[in-house]
C-alpha cells in the first residue's frame, strides 16, 4: 500500500467529524448483521458480500452530507478494499465467490503490545444509572422510580455490553421485589479489544472474583478488568472497568440482596438507540414500563411505622465507613419505603448507603441534601434537575474499530 493511502487512512480516523456527519449507525448495522450471520471476519462468502454491498449502500446515503469529510471518505476506502479481496467486482449477491473463510491475514500487531484502538476517543461526559432494594431505578436521564419488574428485566443492552437483572418478591404477597441474580455480558462483536465475557452475580452466594471462565483481565493491556473487594459483616463489592468504552460497573451484595451502579459515558448509552436489542426495554434508558412503576405511598407496608423506619434509616452506628453518609433524598424515601414493607432490617439499611455512595461517587450533582422525607407520591414527577441532555455532540465510536481495520488489513 503507498503512502498517501496509509496516510489518508490514518487521517481519516484521527479527523474531526461534524453532528451532520454521522456514520455510527452505518457501523452499527455492519456489526448487528454480522454478528447475526455469525461472521467473526471479512470472508469470501456470499453472506459477507451482502453485508458489505447494504454498509456501502448505507455509506451511499451519507455522500452528500459528508462530502469532503476525512472520516467518510476514509470508511469508502476501507470497506472498497474489503469488497475487493474478498467479493466479485459487481458485489452483489455475492456470485462465484469463494466458500472458504476470509484469506486476509490476520493482526501484524503481536499479543504484548496494545492495540492503539483499545483506547477511548469520545468525551468524557457521564451518566449514571443505578438499581437497588424493592427495587428502586435511577435512570440515566435522572427519572426516580420504585418498580414492581418481577422476573428478569434488561437493564442495559448495546453493542459494547449488556446488563440483566432478576428480581423477586421481598416478602409474600408484597407487590415490591429485589434483585436477586445480575448478569453481566461484555461484547466482543463491535470491539477488538475483548473476548465475550459473562459475569454472575446471586445473592445466595458470594461474589466471584472472576467471569465465569475464571478471567479477571481479559483483552490486550487490561481493557477489560475486573477486581473483587470483600468487606466485613457479609459486604461485596465487584467492579467491572472496559477502559475501551470508558465504563464502569459495579455489583453489590449485602446480606442476601443485590444492588447495581454503572457510569457510562453518554456517546456508549446513545448507540443503544440505533441497536437492534429484539425492542427489549432497557430499564435504565427507558425506566420501568408505567404498569410496572409503584407509588411508594401507597404501595409501602406497614411492618413498622414510619417513624420508626426512619430512625433506622438514619442510623450509621452499624455501617462501615466506606459507605457511611447521611441518606438524603430519594435515597432516604426509598429506605423508609423498604424498611417499612419488610420490616427492620440492617441489609435494607446498608443496602440504601451504599446506593447512595455509588451515586456521590459516580453523579455527585445528582443529590440535592434533602434530609425529610418526601411527603407526597414519588413517581408522580420524579425527574433530577440534572435531567439528560440529549442534544449533546457525538463522536462517532466507530472510530475504534475503524482503526483496527486499517491496521489489521491493510498497514
Amino acid at each position: 500500500m503507498d503512502w498517501l493511502f496509509r496516510s489518508l487512512l490514518v487521517i481519516s480516523f484521527l479527523a474531526y467529524i461534524t453532528c451532520e456527519c454521522v456514520l455510527e449507525q452505518c457501523h452499527l448495522n455492519y456489526n448487528y448483521s454480522m454478528e447475526k450471520a455469525r461472521i467473526n471476519d471479512p470472508e469470501g462468502t456470499s453472506a459477507y458480500c451482502e453485508i458489505v454491498k447494504l454498509y456501502k449502500k448505507c455509506l451511499a446515503s451519507k455522500g452528500t452530507i459528508c462530502r469532503g469529510n476525512l472520516v467518510y471518505h476514509g470508511s469508502v476506502l476501507a470497506i472498497n478494499k474489503l469488497a475487493d479481496n474478498n467479493c466479485p467486482s459487481d458485489g452483489a449477491h455475492g456470485a462465484n465467490v469463494k466458500n472458504n473463510v476470509n484469506t486476509i491475514a490476520s493482526s501484524s500487531f503481536p499479543n504484548s503490545q496494545p492495540l492503539p484502538s483499545c483506547k477511548y476517543f469520545g468525551s468524557y461526559k457521564f451518566r449514571h444509572c443505578g438499581l437497588f432494594g424493592d427495587p428502586h431505578l435511577k435512570t440515566f436521564d435522572g427519572k426516580y422510580q420504585t418498580c414492581r419488574v418481577n422476573g428478569t428485566w434488561t437493564l442495559i443492552d448495546n453493542p459494547y455490553m449488556s446488563v440483566h437483572v432478576t428480581n423477586k418478591p421481598v416478602v409474600d404477597g408484597s407487590l415490591a421485589t429485589v434483585p436477586t441474580k445480575i448478569t453481566v455480558v461484555v461484547k466482543s462483536r463491535s470491539t477488538p479489544c475483548t473476548l465475550e465475557k459473562r459475569y454472575e452475580a446471586d445473592s445466595e452466594y458470594p461474589l466471584s472474583s472472576t467471569f465465569v471462565d475464571g478471567t479477571d483481565r481479559p483483552g490486550s493491556d487490561e481493557t477489560v478488568s475486573l477486581r473483587l473487594i470483600s468487606n466485613v459483616d457479609n459486604r461485596e463489592m465487584v467492579e467491572i472497568y472496559m477502559k475501551y468504552i470508558a465504563t464502569k460497573l459495579i455489583i453489590r451484595r449485602v446480606g442476601k440482596y443485590l444492588a447495581f451502579s454503572s457510569k457510562i459515558p453518554e456517546e456508549v448509552i446513545e448507540t443503544s438507540k440505533s441497536y437492534d436489542n429484539d425492542n427489549r426495554i432497557e430499564l435504565c434508558t427507558a425506566g420501568c414500563p408505567v404498569s410496572e412503576q409503584l407509588d411508594i405511598e401507597t404501595a409501602k407496608g406497614n411492618a413498622v411505622t414510619r417513624e420508626q423506619a426512619l430512625y433506622e434509616c438514619r442510623k450509621t452506628d452499624n455501617l462501615g465507613e466506606d459507605y457511611r453518609n447521611n441518606l438524603t433524598d430519594y435515597y432516604l424515601d426509598w429506605c423508609v419505603f423498604d424498611v417499612m414493607t419488610a420490616g427492620v432490617s440492617y441489609d435494607f439499611v446498608a443496602v440504601a448507603h451504599t446506593a447512595q455512595s455509588d451515586a456521590l461517587n459516580m453523579d455527585p450533582s445528582s443529590l440535592k441534601n434533602r434530609t425529610k422525607p418526601l411527603e407526597v407520591p414519588l413517581n408522580k414527577v420524579q425527574v433530577s434537575s440534572a435531567s439528560y441532555n440529549r442534544n449533546y455532540f457525538q463522536l462517532p465510536l466507530y472510530f475504534s474499530y475503524l482503526l483496527y481495520l486499517i491496521n489489521k488489513y491493510f498497514l
